[in-house]
């Protein structure tokens, strides 16, 4: 079952309007490896 949905598209949102910058999305980054980490 597919997990994190909500995260991995804040994420995505967050990598388009910054031109995919890992710093400008580190919140959003660490939110979803986050989930992913209880996930598993």
């Amino acid at each position: 079952e597919a997990t994190c949905i909500t995260e991995m598209s804040v994420m995505m949102a967050c990598w388009k309007q910054n031109d995919f910058s890992d710093t400008a999305c580190a919140e959003e980054i660490r939110m979803f490896y986050d989930c992913v980490a209880k996930a598993e």
